[in-house]
C-alpha cells in the first residue's frame, strides 16, 4: 500500500494498493475496494484479537533495495536519474 501526501489540495493526496507481485490490481478489483470503502466498514473489520503481529526488520531498507534490484534487469542503467526514498513499513 503506497499512501501519496500532497502540497497540493486534499483532493489530490491518494492511496494505491498493489498487487502481491508488486503491480497495479485490475481495475475490476480497484472498484469493489472503492464500493467496500464507501459502505457500512464494520462489518469489515479484524476483531482485535485476530490482528496479526508487527515486527521490527532493523534491515528492511536493505532487504527492500535488494528486492527491488532483483525485479530489474541486469543491464539496467539509472545514471541520469535522481532516487528519492522513504521510509518502509512492513507488516505481517
Amino acid at each position: 500500500i503506497m499512501i501519496s501526501a500532497s502540497h497540493n489540495a486534499y483532493e489530490d493526496t491518494g492511496i494505491k494498493i498493489f498487487a502481491p507481485d508488486g503491480y497495479k490490481l485490475s481495475d475490476e478489483i480497484e472498484l469493489e475496494i472503492e464500493d467496500r470503502l464507501q459502505g457500512d466498514l464494520n462489518k469489515l473489520l479484524v476483531k482485535p484479537q485476530d490482528f496479526g503481529r508487527i515486527h521490527r526488520f532493523d534491515d528492511a531498507m536493505g532487504r527492500y533495495v535488494e528486492f527491488v534490484k532483483r525485479t530489474l534487469p541486469k543491464k539496467s542503467n539509472f545514471n541520469h536519474l535522481k532516487v528519492v526514498y522513504g521510509i518502509v513499513f512492513v507488516f505481517l
